[in-house]
């Protein structure tokens, strides 16, 4: 009757429940093509390949072509679907998932059928993640057809008999891209990672301050203490190109006014003109509009070449008409046209001013390759708060417990292995299942480790069952995955630790504490299996001579005496009658009667 009910109760246990997940994958196939569905709930841990597997009519393993994985936020699977007509099942076994309000561990399966006939191609990967340029197999199983391709742009693609290798080209693609890739009768998720940035297509992108003639709405003003001039993008896209604005002192001397050597101060064209410049574009110029970089006009050559082809002489980042004046030099402590500073004279500007959150600003030296400009080495940014990252160990405590014995917490630690103290740790739980003690911890210190006790709770006792806990601390999370079975035997009682829910015990005896017990010993602690030792007792060993256990010699010696007394007991009767015997007193009538 006892075995009966335990019987009765795993029964009980394994029948279907509600799945917490589902999927967009179809009923029906046809043979070889390629299956391609995105698998959703509240999925907490990664699902990997060795965690699927597809079943024809329920129990038998078919080998497949197939795939799993995370694009972004999704969870994709494709498989190449079996050739053979017939019912399958595809199985997700050991997925640690949001069932209702808590997490468990949960087997999705999805039946579908296979019929009709075979499909003119598949596709092989069904899904695609790409940092680089990457190729989509197509296997053609008929004749010869052309396709369309709408990635990265719109085509036509010819497949031929047996396999194809159509390229695709992921070079002048911004960003991330979540898409699907259109390939003749397929649908292809595809999660892409782009370039950060593209300097010369005219966008301003990621790292990005300027691209081409696109400044982002910033001139010589907004980028400096400038009060004119001409702002650029330098060729890498990544910083601005200032050697065109004109720099002058604030406040202003007071005999610098609008006249010829300070055209950018006349504000209206009859003072601009009465100056000796040319208005046009709202501002005052040196040249006439139209005029370009000649003899006559070698403040508009850009390059130290042109310069110097226009009769020029180029010096601060310029073309100018006459040779440097002694003093008008990068080190001179004056800050000239295109310098953005010079020796200590950095026009009160500081690191915050350029962009960062403090340090020390300066100006780089005469013999430095970017001369009289600003050096940020002495400055810093302050990073964001790093995440909490910690690390639960074990993962996976797979236990077989002797139905007539008793249970032991199963025990994990949490080591904080970031850069702040953890705190507000908080579990997630099936709490008719187990619980958890400590139930809070205030705090866990870097490089400090947190022990944590979980405690099988009565009402499942003899009911197999699997279990997770979710341990989260802001955004982040871990979980520890248990998966408790029952035996008669006490024998088949056996607790396995590993840090990967296929890789079987991952721990030696030794990292456990644990020791090996003699075979005259018994363990009085947790028997755990582990990779060196299959019996590694966690706690110590007692001789089985010892203790309570004595009595039991001396039963045994007691039962040994016990036995020879009575054969000699036997013995000693059996001497006595044989003297008096019938036989004994016939032989000696026989005697008495001879001669």
């Amino acid at each position: 009757m006892k075995k009966f009910i335990f019987l009765l109760a795993i029964a009980l246990t394994i029948i279907p429940g509600v799945c917490a997940l589902s999927s967009t994958l179809k009923s029906s196939y046809a043979p070889h093509e390629t299956m391609i569905g995105e698998i959703t709930g509240g999925i907490l841990a990664p699902i990997q390949r060795d965690q699927v597997k597809v079943l024809k009519d329920g129990h038998l393993d078919v080998g497949v072509q197939y795939d799993i994985g995370k694009l972004g936020n999704k969870y994709y699977i494709w498989i190449v679907a079996p050739n053979n007509v017939g019912q399958y099942t595809l199985v997700i076994e050991d997925v640690v998932a949001m069932v209702g309000s808590v997490p468990d561990v949960v087997d999705f399966t999805h039946q579908f059928s296979v019929q009709g006939t075979t499909v003119p191609y598949s596709v092989s990967p069904g899904f695609v993640r790409a940092t680089d340029d990457f190729t989509i197999l197509a296997d053609v199983y008929g004749d010869q057809s052309t396709v369309e391709v709408s990635f990265p742009q719109s085509r036509q693609v010819t497949l031929y008999p047996g396999t194809n290798y159509v390229q695709f080209s992921i070079g002048g693609l911004l960003g991330v891209q979540k898409t699907l890739i259109s390939l003749g009768i397929y649908q292809i998720p595809a999660y892409i990672v782009g370039a950060d940035h593209i300097c010369g297509d005219g966008r301003v992108d990621g790292v990005e301050v300027c691209d081409g003639t696109n400044l982002k709405g910033k001139n010589c003003s907004t980028v400096g203490n400038f009060t004119g001039g001409e702002l650029r993008c330098r060729s890498g896209c990544l910083s601005f190109d200032k050697s065109m604005c004109v720099f002058e002192q604030w406040p202003l001397p007071s005999e610098e006014k609008c006249d010829a050597e300070h055209l950018s101060l006349c504000l209206s064209q009859a003072n601009c003109t009465g100056a000796g410049g040319y208005w046009y574009n709202n501002s005052c110029n040196e040249y006439e509009q139209g005029a370009v970089c000649d003899s006559a006009h070698v403040g508009l050559c850009g390059t130290p070449g042109t310069c110097l082809d226009a009769g020029g002489y180029w010096y601060n980042n310029s073309c100018n008409e006459e040779v440097q004046p002694i003093g008008g030099f990068c080190g001179d402590g004056v800050i000239d046209s295109g310098e953005e500073c010079d020796g200590n004279n950095l026009s009160g500007a500081n690191c915050t001013l350029v962009g960062f959150d403090g340090g020390n600003l300066s100006c780089n030296s005469n013999e430095s390759e970017r001369k009289c400009m600003f050096n940020v080495g002495g400055c810093f940014v302050i990073p964001p708060p790093e995440p909490p990252r910690f690390v639960i160990d074990p993962k996976y405590v797979d236990e077989t417990i002797f139905i007539d014995g008793s249970a032991l917490p199963y025990r994990f630690t949490i080591k904080n292995e970031g850069g702040e103290p953890i705190t507000g740790l908080s579990f997630e739980f099936n709490p008719s299942k187990f619980l958890i003690s400590p139930s809070y911890v205030e705090s866990i210190d870097v490089n400090e480790t947190g022990e944590f006790n979980v405690t099988l709770q009565n009402s499942w006792w003899g009911k197999p069952f699997r279990g997770a806990v979710v341990v989260r601390a802001g955004n982040t999370y871990e979980y520890v995955v248990l998966s408790v079975n029952f035996t008669e035997d006490e024998s088949e009682a056996i607790r396995t630790y590993s840090q990967n829910s296929t890789a079987g015990p991952s721990y030696y005896c030794s990292q456990l504490y644990g020791v090996e017990c003699g075979d005259e010993q018994v363990c009085n602690g947790d028997v755990v299996r582990t990779i060196n030792v299959i019996n590694c007792c966690v706690g110590t060993c007692e001789s089985q001579g010892g203790g309570s256990g004595s009595w039991i010699g001396y039963l045994i010696a007691g039962i040994g005496i016990l036995v020879v007394v009575i054969i000699w007991w036997r013995y000693s009767k059996a001497g006595k009658r044989g003297r008096g015997s019938p036989l004994t007193a016939k032989v000696s009538q026989m005697q008495k009667n001879l001669p």
